[in-house]
């Protein structure tokens, strides 16, 4: 959902005249879940939580809060589902999970290539959720602040993988 809200932001700064110097995300999740359909299946949508909901660092999640996680992230799954991506004539760069089980594994990009000018692909440990956390947390901190600190073509050059 992050990436899907991180790249229309960078359309609208681009529409308004704005320039975008870099895109980075972190441990996105594929594009093509943005794909302009409407997801209402409950079973679908409880199992998507369900899976999520496993993932956190949280165990200790009372019943009401555990209702507003549910209504947050169904109502977030909703939106982007809804949401239809168009291409975008820039550079992002992508900290992808060595861990990471999403989407098709024959997709390195997670589909963001179709959407982007370029895509930088640059391997981070953990996944979707164990890169925010430490120890893998210390890791993604100083890739980011290479990435900041460096052009997307200096990172190529450097050896890191590129999608």
């Amino acid at each position: 959902m992050g990436a899907v809200v991180a790249f229309e932001m960078a359309r609208l700064l681009k529409e308004q005249g704005e320039e975008v110097e870099q895109l980075v995300f972190i441990e996105p999740s594929p594009a093509a879940y943005a794909q302009g359909t409407r997801l209402e299946d409950e079973a679908t949508l409880n199992g998507l939580f369900a899976a999520n909901l496993a993932r956190m660092s949280d165990p200790e999640v009372g019943p009401a809060q555990l209702q507003r996680l549910r209504r947050v992230f169904i109502g977030c799954m909703r939106a982007l589902y809804q949401h239809t991506l168009r291409p975008l004539p820039l550079t992002l760069t992508m900290l992808r999970g060595q861990e990471a089980q999403v989407g098709d594994p024959d997709v390195p990009d997670r589909g963001w290539a179709a959407l982007a000018a370029h895509v930088e692909r640059v391997e981070v440990p953990g996944d979707h959720y164990s890169a925010l956390r430490a120890p893998q947390v210390e890791t993604l901190a100083r890739t980011l602040g290479r990435v900041l600190e460096s052009p997307p073509w200096r990172l190529q050059a450097a050896g890191q993988k590129a999608g």
